[in-house]
């Protein structure tokens, strides 16, 4: 199906976007299953808090090293093969686990190398998956197809938590089972999948590049952009204290005798936080001036933080301070992922959209592995003090920015 026949075609009965959407959202489901059960592992196999920070920070290392060639991937080769083969050995690796947990024979640095390789193969899909969407539907489409898609992870992110943490308490290797099925299912539906050839497009037959030039087009080309830029280099630092709060509540609630549900609970209050924002974000891009928006996501960081800091025996406040802070960042991800897909090239989506994953997932990797260490060192209600203080500076510098879109128009 081309564009222009999909401009005909209502996303509800586009086949494509459907298939996009529900391997997507499976995969989705796998990976906050696995995120979930990862510190819990760690946990209560006795590691220690800076072990649980490091194993949470392989993934999103990983994603910020594989984010920009992973573009430069979804840019020469075939987007489905792309899809196909990182869900493929995403299963495989998560296979290897379960079977050492079945027999007995967990071992830290194995999980490490999972979550590592979890980062990897996330990153190799992420750009491919907005390639092939943005090849899917209509140009006019894009837009509301995004927003469709923005709430997407925090619904996995609501669901698959608690049912990984109830999971858990069954048995430990029950929800590395559950990610296998899920990723199988995934893989099911994307091998259906069928992509107008990309030589159709506009500069689809333009010769290769070398990867090298090719890959630092892509991340040239979101730099000299002054809204991208400046969005982008605030949203870093929004997703350091992002995933140091989380760490920090995992670390809190466990420390303060909380349960594997209990993880599940807390996880699941940042879904549900961005499901709200999810759901609200078309009217809320509308009505809120971008700065603002950025100044009430810190504004949202640092109330959940202060929240969290008192309230860490219950898990069930702790999962509402949650969700308050997460709440608008999947209006924030609309933002600067629209505006990319509308804007870069045909030949250099994948690329430009790598280059925003790339210098996002950088900060992101840092939080959990600074978040368990600053535990350690002076525990977890100082240091979610502390973190509530540098949101509130973060939300007094977002209302000097302009989002990505309206900063470019």
């Amino acid at each position: 199906m081309t564009q222009e026949s999909g401009a005909e075609v209502p996303l509800r009965q586009n086949r494509s976007f459907r298939i996009l959407w529900t391997s997507q959202i499976a995969s989705e489901f796998s990976g906050e299953i696995l995120a979930t059960i990862a510190p819990l592992l760690v946990i209560f196999g006795g590691g220690s808090e800076t072990e649980v920070g490091l194993t949470m920070g392989a993934t999103a290392l990983a994603l910020m090293i594989m984010a920009l060639p992973a573009g430069v991937i979804a840019d020469r080769v075939d987007l489905r093969a792309v899809m196909v083969g990182a869900q493929l050995c995403r299963l495989l690796a998560v296979a290897s686990l379960l079977v050492a947990l079945i027999v007995g024979e967990f071992h830290l640095m194995h999980l490490v190398a999972v979550m590592f390789l979890e980062g990897v193969l996330t990153a190799l899909f992420a750009p491919a998956e907005h390639s092939a969407l943005s090849r899917a539907v209509a140009k006019g489409q894009l837009r509301s197809a995004i927003a469709v898609n923005v709430g997407r992870p925090f619904i996995a992110a609501l669901l698959a938590p608690m049912l990984a943490g109830y999971a858990f308490e069954v048995n430990h290797w029950l929800p590395a089972g559950l990610f296998v099925l899920m990723i199988a299912f995934s893989v099911l539906g994307l091998v259906r999948l069928r992509l107008p050839d990309r030589r159709d497009a506009p500069g689809g037959d333009a010769p290769l590049q070398s990867p090298v030039r090719a890959l630092g087009e892509g991340l040239s080309w979101a730099l000299r952009r002054g809204g991208i830029r400046g969005a982008l280099a605030w949203m870093l630092v929004a997703n350091l204290m992002l995933h140091t709060l989380i760490i920090l509540a995992v670390l809190g609630v466990t420390g303060a005798g909380g349960s594997g549900g209990d993880v599940g609970l807390i996880m699941a209050g940042i879904g549900l936080g961005g499901v709200v924002g999810g759901l609200a974000a078309q009217l809320i891009v509308q009505r809120l001036a971008a700065r603002w928006l950025l100044a009430g996501l810190g504004t949202g960081l640092a109330a959940a933080a202060l929240g969290v800091s008192g309230v860490l025996v219950s898990p069930l406040w702790v999962a509402g301070y949650l969700a308050l802070g997460a709440v608008l960042a999947p209006v924030a991800n609309a933002i600067i992922i629209s505006f990319i897909l509308e804007t870069a090239p045909e030949d250099m989506r994948g690329r430009a959209s790598s280059a925003a994953s790339f210098l996002g997932n950088g900060s992101s990797a840092l939080g959990p592995v600074l978040g368990g260490a600053a535990a350690g060192a002076w525990g977890v209600a100082p240091v979610l003090l502390g973190l509530a203080a540098a949101s509130g500076l973060l939300a007094l510098c977002g209302l000097g920015l302009r989002a990505a879109g309206r900063a470019e128009r």
